[in-house]
């Protein structure tokens, strides 16, 4: 199942209502503010949780909109697309933390192993699989609880 690239851009845009802590968001946050607005594009099988594995099924879906340049990697300018401070903020933290070499770009191996240690860090119970609670957990973090 496809979802429409309306559906992507939105989840992209998409943010959970938290504050970034002092010393910025967490792991947790930054996985609830990715993860939870393309939860139903990765759980394209609507079994009520997502997995690393299914990364690489949704890569190009959830690749391609953004290289708006077509060059097989995201520079700041196509990845970074939030309308307010804080979500900008968390989209810089998730591209910096990403870009393993520094190079500021992003490439398609890059982003699929910062999305799968995102599902990793919202993986609360260590079973694998993330759930919208277990995604809404780590927004909760976020405000104080």
């Amino acid at each position: 199942m496809r979802a429409p690239t309306s559906l992507l851009l939105t989840a992209l845009l998409c943010a959970c209502a938290t504050t970034p802590t002092a010393q910025g968001p967490s792991e947790q946050e930054l996985a609830a503010f990715l993860l939870y607005p393309m939860f139903d594009v990765l759980d394209c099988t609507q079994q009520g949780f997502i997995e690393a594995a299914e990364v690489d099924e949704h890569l190009a879906f959830l690749f391609t909109p953004l290289d708006r340049d077509r060059s097989m990697a995201l520079t700041p300018n196509e990845y970074v697309l939030a309308k307010t401070p804080e979500d900008r903020v968390r989209q810089e933290l998730i591209f910096a933390r990403a870009d393993s070499n520094g190079d500021r770009r992003l490439t398609v191996a890059e982003y699929r192993l910062r999305l799968i240690d995102l599902i990793d860090a919202a993986d609360d119970n260590g079973d694998g699989e993330v759930t919208r609670s277990e995604l809404a957990s780590g927004s909760a973090a976020g405000r104080g609880g």
